[in-house]
């Protein structure tokens, strides 16, 4: 099979315009619907079409649209209540049955994405989702085994059982399965073993698959990397409209403008990484400049990365606020603050601590109180890496 056969993009949408409209009889097509909104790079793949249908189906009561639209203004926030509207469709969905809306209040609770965080609760609504079969839940069980994420034990011979048990109830066309297998193959076998596992996820039009097969022709020990197939990949990648591959394909252009094109489309696409670095460079120019916007325009890709849970970015935001670079207010820094603690960043966990140890931040008293004052560190270092801000042409050390 070709990996050129599917796009992401044709995928999603297709997908959601054949199922919805019998997703209430159909079992099989309940399931495939549900899986093109695991990756979050999907969503920033939506065309305008199949929003107008979510919404129409919406509008109607359809608890699967509320729960697709909840997903894409959680991950993609294009409007200035997209959290608002996000928290509405979730709640909505889970309360009509919908077992992956409840997966994904699951998180939000953890991460405090609507204003607040509860794990306890989160961690109830985890086991319930995982209880009530939710693919969503599925998925991040198979990271937190294969990561140890969420102070799971790693054990990726068990990520691979589950994975293989999920292929066998869903299907071998499943694009999401696909992709985690390759990956715990991956992580078990080596890169090499792993290549067939991602060409086939990518032929079945996994998105995160895009983002990990370029690198596995640039081992980090290996002289003979093949950089011919790296670059090939990147391109194809980007012909997709992979995030990470026009991320990775800006270090390999000499042109700064082509190099600088790129992340903005990857930005575009979702890449945190891509806000950070376009952050970084934009208050580089500020300083060898000395033109105060190349500050907002750093504000503003920071900004974005924070807002799609980039603890970097929340960080460089909050230095930018704490050294005024921007006009920010004591609230908004305060907010960036308890907003990065809660993604469990050690500078601001002790910011917020600090903070409220003088006084502010009263509102989030029990928070702070049962989850970052236990966690503060009096003797944490604030260390830059050497090469963590771009070089003097505005760019990083590829490979590093």
């Amino acid at each position: 099979m070709s990996t050129k056969d599917i796009t992401p993009r044709a995928l999603i949408n297709e997908t959601i315009k054949a199922t919805l409209p019998i997703i209430e009889q159909d079992e099989k097509a309940k399931k495939r619907y549900l899986s093109m909104f695991i990756s979050a790079d999907n969503l920033y793949l939506l065309n305008n079409d199949t929003i107008e249908m979510l919404n129409a189906y919406e509008r109607e009561g359809n608890p699967y649209a509320a729960y697709a639209l909840g997903r894409y203004h959680r991950i993609v926030q294009p409007d200035t209540d997209s959290i608002e509207t996000a928290e509405k469709m979730y709640e909505y969905a889970y309360k009509h049955g919908i077992a992956d809306a409840g997966m994904a209040l699951s998180m939000a609770l953890r991460y405090g994405h609507f204003g607040y965080i509860d794990k306890r609760k989160s961690h109830q609504l985890f086991a319930e989702a995982l209880e009530k079969e939710s693919r969503l839940a599925a998925y991040s069980q198979l990271n937190n085994l294969l990561f140890g994420y969420n102070n799971t034990e790693k054990n990726p011979g068990k990520a691979l059982t589950i994975v293989n048990e999920l292929i066998a109830i869903d299907g071998e066309e499943e694009p999401n399965w696909a992709y985690m297998k390759a990956t715990i193959i991956m992580y078990i076998y080596g890169e090499e073993s792993s290549i067939p596992y991602y060409q086939k996820a990518i032929s079945l039009g996994s998105n995160y698959a895009l983002s990990v097969y370029p690198c596995l022709f640039i081992p980090k020990d290996d002289e003979d990397a093949d950089k011919e197939a790296f670059i090939a990949a990147l391109k194809e990648g980007m012909e997709k409209e992979n995030c990470d591959c026009y991320y990775n394909y800006a270090f390999e252009v000499d042109d700064e403008e082509e190099a600088r094109n790129s992340l903005h489309k990857a930005l575009d696409l979702g890449s945190t990484e891509a806000a950070r670095l376009l952050g970084d460079i934009y208050q580089g120019l500020a300083r060898e400049e000395e033109d105060e916007a190349y500050y907002y325009k750093a504000w503003n890709c920071y900004n974005t990365g924070a807002r799609h849970d980039s603890e970097e970015c929340m960080e460089r935001l909050f230095d930018m606020a704490k050294n005024e670079l921007v006009e920010v207010s004591e609230e908004q820094k305060e907010a960036i603050a308890i907003c990065g603690a809660r993604f469990g960043s050690q500078k601001l966990i002790n910011a917020v601590v600090d903070a409220y140890k003088h006084g502010r931040l009263t509102d989030f008293a029990a928070e702070i109180e049962q989850y970052y004052l236990p966690g503060y560190d009096p003797d944490y270092e604030d260390e830059t890496e050497d090469d963590e801000f771009p070089d003097d042409d505005g760019r990083f050390d590829a490979y590093v």
